[in-house]
C-alpha cells in the first residue's frame, strides 16, 4: 500500500475530492493517515495538511460544503489503538487473525 500511494508514477498527481473539495494527491493522503506528524509535513514540503473547501485553506472549490464543522483532523494511528484492540479481540473470538497494519490504515 505504501508503494502504490507514495512511489507510483501517479503518486504526486493532484486530484480534487468531490465530497469535500480537498485538492491533494495520494502520497499526501496516505501520510495524513499513516504519519500525520509535523516531521512528515516537512518531508513532504508542506506547511499544513490539505483542508476542505471553506476551511481557510487555498485548496478546494468555492463555497465549501455547507457543513458547520471544524474540518478533518490529523490523528496518528496510535490515537485509535483502543479501537483496534477491541476489533482484534472480536476477531480473536471468531478465531480470525488480528488486523494487519495495512488493513488498519
Amino acid at each position: 500500500m505504501v508503494h502504490e500511494h507514495c512511489s507510483s508514477i501517479d503518486s504526486m498527481d493532484t486530484f480534487q475530492g468531490g465530497n469535500y473539495g480537498i485538492v491533494t494527491c495520494s502520497r499526501t493522503e496516505y501520510n495524513f493517515v499513516a504519519d500525520p506528524s509535523e516531521e512528515m509535513l516537512k518531508r513532504l514540503g508542506l506547511t499544513e495538511w490539505p483542508r476542505e473547501a471553506g476551511q481557510g485553506g487555498a485548496q478546494g472549490r468555492e463555497g465549501g460544503s455547507g457543513r458547520d464543522d471544524s474540518g478533518r483532523k490529523a490523528c496518528p494511528p496510535s490515537d485509535f489503538a483502543a479501537a483496534k484492540e477491541e476489533i482484534d479481540a472480536r476477531l480473536s473470538l471468531l478465531q480470525c487473525e488480528p488486523l494487519s497494519h495495512t488493513a488498519f490504515v
